[in-house]
Order: structure tokens, then C-alpha cells, then sequence
């Protein structure tokens, strides 16, 4: 019999329907509890409300684009150890540098 695993909080930031819907699909068949966001901004509200285990960010959205949001998030001492990846269709040499740093 299977142990089931702990459910660990996942924060999707992706400002196209279509893909969040996507991700949120696989991430939630595999029994991860997954919040989501449109842009960095509603993100960082997002983070005043919950803990997040993981976040998932696109780099290229309106008001707050993905590299912003790190940016920011990394000011809160809270949040600093959340383990980020970035999401991106484009694989422009620049926006690939950008989340190296």
C-alpha cells in the first residue's frame, strides 16, 4: 500500500490562461496543492496568504514581469528560501542571463 505524500504548496505565476490551466492539471495529478497568480503582483499578495514550498514563474508578463517578481521576493527574509524556477517559452540569451543572476 502507498504512502501518501504530504501535500507541498506550489505557487504558479503565469499570466497565460492556457498554460497556467496546464501546469496546474499535472502539478494537481500528482496531489500538489497549487495556488496561482496572473503577474508578479498578485503573486506577492499571494505569498502575504500562504506558504509556499515552490514557486513556478513565466518571466515575460504585464505589470510585473518574472525577473521583478524574484527580484522583489528575494527582499523578504521569509521568502528567500523558497525554491524558484522560471517558466519561459523564449529562449532569448538575455532573458536566459537574467535568471542566472
Amino acid at each position: 500500500m502507498e504512502t501518501p505524500r504530504p501535500s507541498r504548496q506550489i505557487l504558479v505565476v503565469e499570466d497565460s490562461t492556457e498554460v497556467r490551466r496546464a501546469i496546474l492539471r499535472v502539478l494537481e495529478m500528482e496531489h500538489y496543492s497549487v495556488q496561482q497568480a496572473e503577474h508578479g503582483r498578485a503573486a506577492l499578495k499571494k505569498l502575504e496568504a500562504m506558504t509556499a514550498d515552490l514557486i513556478l514563474s513565466d518571466i515575460n508578463m504585464p505589470l510585473m514581469n518574472g525577473i521583478e517578481f524574484y527580484k522583489e521576493l528575494r527582499k523578504h527574509p521569509s521568502w528567500t528560501p523558497i525554491p524558484f524556477i522560471f517558466l519561459t517559452a523564449n529562449d532569448a540569451p538575455e532573458d536566459i542571463q537574467a535568471g542566472r543572476e
